[in-house]
């Protein structure tokens, strides 16, 4: 899996292990704060009354950010940061 993503990203697959190591590794980067947030929204909230999840990823200022866009067959659209 992080294989893929690290692939579809144009990332090196440290740099994508990394970012799904954030926990584990925050305590040796003392510029690292925040973390992640993370929210959902449905109904009135919504267009539609689909519902939406998201989650964001609270990384180094100027660090490259990513941003992947999935179509899947079904329709569904998801938006990734890497």
């Amino acid at each position: 899996m992080i294989e893929g993503q690290a692939e579809g990203a144009g990332i090196s697959f440290d740099q994508a292990f990394a970012l799904r190591c954030t926990l584990e590794l925050g305590p040796y980067y003392p510029k690292l704060s925040g973390l992640c947030t993370s929210f959902a929204a449905r109904g009135k909230a919504t267009r539609g009354g689909k519902t939406i999840l998201g989650q964001n990823i609270d990384w180094y200022p100027g660090f490259p950010i990513n941003l992947l866009k999935i179509t899947h067959e079904d329709g569904l659209t998801q938006l990734t940061i890497l």
